[in-house]
């Protein structure tokens, strides 16, 4: 038997053409012992694109991300997907940014007068004429007193090199050292070097020097740094004790940041995993000299907020800006299991790291920015629908800040998922991604080619840096704005010569005089045999 098909379009008339809906005939013409037989099939196709009817922004913004966008579509039978573009040209079908769900941000690239173009699109494919608004971008004069520093720009941050970080114990367990490290590290003026925590089972801490550095995509071609002070346990025995009344907490723990001042090393521990939000102390204080025993004071709490919004990266503040936002440095925390006990993007509190003493219970600080569970500006960790690039996820890291002398920006380091957010077991194949695995059924697959871990996945990685202007930090602690209301101005993702795939950074260093940016890539040096440290890149403010 042989079969002869053609596919026949015409308008139908029960349908009608005013609904944009043609009937499809497939007639199929079959053979069988030279006698031919007949037959049809009417399927209906969707001829007509959606329509924006409405489009939403604001006509004046400060930020470079610009929020509070609206976007309303009709469509003859479903409008599925939205995109928004400063393009007038009409998107592909295929086109990447594509939206099931209506965007409500968008990030441009530079200040000024913008115009941003809407498009919808529906299940058959087809693309919306598009609906255009524009929007006037613009800084925020400073504010009455504030220092008229500029801002920076991404072309104001200039790549110099990088180095490795040896392998070894230097005091350490057996096969730690500085494995899986560089989540919080300080940089130390006094001997031009670096005080990093090493291999998170043990949280203890070492000095390294910074060799000569170089600019190449090769590890092989890096210098590596010496180790200045061997590891050790810098709150003395005292890690767990972050309950109220500085009783032990039962379970793993992490230094979460570092900061050399006034001759004097601070840092602050997190539980890694708080459900029942019993951890309430948080940072200690301890002697630049890392074998000195008797210099720990701690644990003390900082503010009033959850440890989970504070106990962090850390950060000094420039003179010129210390009185304006109430202290001469700034600590946070963000983005760590138990998402409802800290931020949904960069936070900052305000303190005075000379307050920390064996006197002291708890530390006046100020919040000037953080994005708590009940305001999520940057974007939910929960929502799964499609890739928010300059938003916050569920994979989203944020590991470290620098204040730079001379500027009105406060930048936050970290790490984020360009892709569709996604909780479960990762997988390199595609076509698994999000199906259920099958040995545990509740549990779906991920496709992430560069973890097959279970937990948050939004590949592909990227660094990120936020760029905020001091001055709407400093209106939010004037009150004159709420801590969830101040946006970034300006977003950067800059590509690492050394890339892993899974561009997971740690902490950050920062030395103000050379105006250098010290930022640690986790797992960037696999090395050999149990060692993969980190790889620390540099950067310098022009």
């Amino acid at each position: 038997m042989r079969k002869y098909v053609a596919q026949v379009l015409a308008a139908t008339s029960i349908i009608g053409l005013s609904t944009g809906l043609v009937s499809c005939r497939e007639v199929t013409l079959s053979m069988t012992n030279g006698i031919s037989e007949l037959s049809s099939t009417t399927s209906i196709v969707d001829a007509n694109p959606p329509v924006v009817t409405a489009f939403l922004v604001p006509a004046f913004q400060s930020s470079l991300l610009v929020s509070e966008i609206s976007i309303t579509a009709t469509d003859n039978l479903a409008v599925t997907e939205f995109l928004l573009t400063e393009s007038e040209s009409s998107p592909a079908q295929n086109d990447s940014r594509w939206s099931p769900i209506a965007p409500t941000n968008h990030h441009f690239s530079s200040f000024g007068t913008k115009t941003l173009h809407a498009f919808a699109k529906d299940a058959a494919g087809n693309v919306s004429a598009r609906k255009s608004a524009g929007i006037t971008i613009a800084p925020p004069p400073p504010q009455s007193g504030s220092p008229s520093e500029p801002l920076l720009l991404q072309s104001n941050l200039v790549y110099q090199g990088a180095f490795r970080i040896p392998g070894g114990d230097f005091g350490s367990p057996q096969y730690s050292g500085f494995s899986y490290s560089g989540t919080a590290i300080t940089y130390h003026p006094g001997n031009n070097s670096l005080y990093m925590v090493g291999h998170p089972y043990h949280n203890l801490v070492a000095e390294v020097s910074i060799p000569a550095i170089k600019s190449s995509g090769q590890l092989s071609e890096l210098n590596t740094a010496t180790v200045l002070q061997n590891f050790s346990d810098i709150t003395e025995g005292n890690l767990k004790n972050i309950n109220a009344g500085g009783t032990p907490y039962s379970s793993s723990l992490h230094v979460g940041g570092l900061l050399v001042f006034n001759g004097r090393l601070i840092g602050n521990v997190y539980a890694y995993y708080d459900a029942a939000h019993n951890a309430a102390l948080s940072h200690f204080v301890s002697g630049l000299n890392l074998s000195a025993v008797g210099d720990f004071q701690g644990m003390i709490r900082v503010g009033m907020q959850n440890p989970g919004f504070v106990a962090g990266y850390m950060a000094t503040i420039p003179p010129q800006w210390q009185a304006l936002l109430g202290g001469p440095a700034m600590t946070g925390q963000a983005g760590i299991p138990i998402i409802g006990r800290s931020s949904h993007g960069p936070a900052a509190t305000v303190f005075n790291p000379d307050d920390l003493g064996s006197s002291v219970s708890t530390v006046a600080a100020t919040p000037v920015l953080g994005y708590p569970i009940e305001h999520p500006t940057l974007g939910n960790y929960g929502h799964t629908d499609a890739a928010i690039p300059a938003g916050f996820n569920m994979s989203t890291q944020i590991n470290g800040a620098v204040f730079p002398v001379g500027s009105s920006t406060v930048l936050f380091f970290g790490r984020q998922g360009l892709g569709r957010p996604c909780y479960g077991q990762g997988t390199s194949d595609p076509s698994l991604d999000r199906q259920p695995v099958p040995e545990y059924p509740t549990v779906m697959y991920c496709y992430d080619p560069v973890s097959a871990a279970k937990g948050s996945h939004g590949y592909p990685y990227s660094m990120i840096i936020w760029a905020y202007n001091a001055n709407d930090l400093v209106a939010a602690k004037k009150g004159q704005k709420n801590i969830w209301d101040v946006l970034p101005y300006d977003v950067w993702f800059p590509v690492l010569p050394i890339g892993t795939g899974n561009e997971t950074m740690g902490g950050v260093g920062y030395d103000p005089e050379r105006q250098l940016i010290y930022v640690s890539q986790k797992n960037g040096d696999p090395g050999t045999g149990y060692f993969s440290g980190p790889v620390i890149h540099v950067f310098k403010i022009q």
